[in-house]
């Protein structure tokens, strides 16, 4: 496994592991591609350095960097005689399954061109006539076990595929595709192939035309092409079974699919239709947010929610029932103690914009109210970790309640709050009839309401300009506190009732 500094091992199926090289080019290694000799698991080739996404420039402090293990991985070896000196990157390794186990013939796309090395990847020598550009990205090879001839694939950053039938000497163009990250093939088959990038693309000539295979094939849903019109084909990587060509992978900006029969349908794999066998539902094209009227509504996890979980809160009126904040994935809610989930935010684009949903910071519920909760929410997400400043036209967001419990929303819209990311929502306990409500807009300050969201007025008197407000909390004697981040300056105030401003901690005392 190749992670940012360094190459990982496991000799117990994934439950520990060990690094096996050193960091080579600090701050920028990465063990960037991993090769293993199919024949022979004693033999292990990685190729470090950090390259980005397809058509990125590769960072300029990267060498040119192969190391070798004969050993299963247990320790590696420079084999890199034959790179060029300069700064450069070598991005993906294939080897010649008709060449001998021990001796292989290796091939490598690398950011100044394709490269052909023997013995193992001993020496390496420049080739690969015919390719219009020397800033390669992928390199894959297809066997044919009959005629005992190798097919290599390449392709160009950041799209065009070209492909040699006389072990990487000289190329022909194959295929005009969109940003290709990434290709896989399986070791059976040597006409099958994938590529992955602006879409999922398959050949069954061996890499002489394409199709892609995502867009009309049948899609079996989990819950973010149930909740979100997310069921694009744009692809960061792909995968295929190297003994089953028919059983292929690809994954994407938070979405994961899979296929069995070679990408005529696909599953959505990072979640799961609950209570468990509740049937999948299934459509075509695009538009499948479409489905939520009569798709499974609760779900659990695939083990691959990876984004931020800002808050876990109980509901105290209704046992069972908690609600969470999440960045990229906005707000869920569970009402049986957290076996199965749904979203929390309504139907997509009603009630809540969809330029508002990408992350829910804060949920509200109030106590007296059953069902009522309060949300801030903003098209910003992995705040307070990033400066706002970069979020372009994602710094975004607001507040909005709902009234039965999360399944439907009301914006406060044109109530004096700014369209800015909202961080933080408290209700005064010190409330009498309508809530006294409390909202953090980042980037901006605090802004109050006395009449449960109606208007909003400006509450930052005290606080500096463009206060970074991220977290609202109030006491049990009745005192507002606000945690400001990222030194504008960072630290707590509290709001004092009779000056009607805030102070901060560190300059009063307590």
């Amino acid at each position: 496994m190749g992670l940012s500094a360094r190459l990982f091992r496991s000799a117990d199926m994934g439950a520990s592991w060990k690094a096996v090289t050193s960091d080579k080019q600090y701050p920028t290694c990465a063990a960037w591609h991993v090769l293993v000799d199919p024949a022979d698991g004693n033999f292990v080739w990685v190729a470090l350095g950090w390259g980005g996404e397809a058509g990125q420039p590769v960072n300029a402090a990267n060498r040119f960097i192969v190391e070798r293990s004969t050993n299963g991985g247990n320790a590696f070896s420079d084999c890199s005689n034959g790179f060029p000196s300069s700064s450069g990157m070598v991005k993906k390794l294939a080897l010649d399954p008709a060449s001998p186990v021990g001796g292989r013939t290796l091939y490598a796309a690398t950011s100044a061109g394709f490269y052909r090395g023997e013995g193992g990847g001993g020496r390496w020598e420049k080739t690969g006539s015919g390719l219009p550009s020397e800033n390669l990205r992928e390199v894959v090879t297809l066997y044919d076990k009959t005629s005992r001839k190798t097919t290599v694939l390449v392709s160009l950053e950041p799209g065009r595929i070209y492909r040699s039938e006389d072990g990487g000497r000289t190329f022909t163009a194959s295929g005009e595709l969109e940003r290709v990250e990434e290709m896989a093939a399986s070791w059976t088959d040597p006409n099958v192939v994938y590529a992955a990038g602006g879409k999922v693309w398959k050949s069954v000539d061996g890499g002489r035309n394409w199709q892609g295979v995502f867009e009309n094939a049948v899609k079996h849903a989990g819950w973010l092409c149930t909740f979100f019109p997310w069921s694009h084909e744009a692809a960061r990587g792909i995968g295929c079974n190297p003994k089953n060509p028919e059983q292929v992978w690809f994954t994407g900006d938070m979405q994961f699919f899979a296929s069995n029969d070679g990408g005529a349908s696909w599953t959505e794999m990072n979640s799961h239709p609950m209570p468990e066998g509740t049937q999948r539902s299934s459509f075509k094209g695009g538009g499948s947010w479409n489905l939520y009227s009569g798709a499974p509504h609760y779900f659990d996890g695939g083990g691959l929610e990876v984004t931020f979980c800002y808050q876990v809160v109980p509901n105290p009126n209704v046992k069972d029932v908690f609600y969470t904040c999440f960045a990229d994935m906005g707000g869920w809610r569970t009402e049986d103690g957290g076996a199965s989930w749904t979203y929390n935010l309504g139907r997509w684009n009603t009630g809540i914009r969809s330029e508002w949903r990408n992350s829910c910071y804060e949920i509200a519920v109030d106590t007296r109210k059953p069902g009522r909760l309060y949300a801030v929410l903003s098209g910003r997400h992995n705040l307070p970790g990033a400066d706002i400043h970069d979020a372009g036209r994602y710094n975004i967001g607001g507040a909005a309640v709902s009234n039965n419990g999360g399944k439907n929303w009301d914006e406060f819209k044109d109530a004096g709050l700014p369209d800015r990311p909202c961080t933080s929502i408290i209700i005064d306990r010190r409330s009498r009839e309508d809530n006294v409500l409390w909202a953090a807009v980042y980037g901006v300050g605090v802004f109050r309401s006395i009449n449960g969201g109606k208007k909003w007025e400006q509450a930052s008197a005290g606080l500096p300009d463009g206060a970074r407000a991220w977290r609202l909390r109030q006491s049990g004697s009745g005192a507002v506190y606000l945690a400001c981040t990222n030194n504008n300056p960072g630290g707590v105030w509290r709001f004092d009732d009779a000056a009607a401003e805030w102070k901060r901690l560190s300059l009063i005392h307590i």
